[in-house]
């Protein structure tokens, strides 16, 4: 098995919890905010709002928000957070 090079997942694991982040009483740790700030600055999205989001109104409705979010208006195929295009048709996203 191949070693898990994720500081995020291997927390989990430390912790005999493969959960998500929120339900932890460190959240938000400084790996989430690291995670986040980039997230943020690079591809315009916030994996704390994310995740308390998942915590408020839970993750299917999270799943249905994302899927209408991240999917190409031109073709209907599933975007890429970290393209500026359409990996399917090649149109730019707004």
């Amino acid at each position: 098995m191949e070693e898990v090079r994720c500081i995020i997942v291997k927390c989990a694991e430390k912790n005999d919890r493969f959960d998500l982040c929120f339900k932890c009483e460190k959240f938000p740790c400084r790996r989430i905010k690291q995670l986040d700030k980039r997230y943020r600055t690079k591809y315009n999205m916030s994996m704390m709002e994310n995740l308390l989001y998942i915590k408020e109104k839970g993750i299917r409705q999270f799943v249905k928000q994302e899927n209408e979010k991240w999917r190409c208006k031109e073709c209907g195929s599933i975007l890429c957070v970290h393209r500026k295009y359409c990996l399917n048709c090649q149109k730019t996203r707004c």
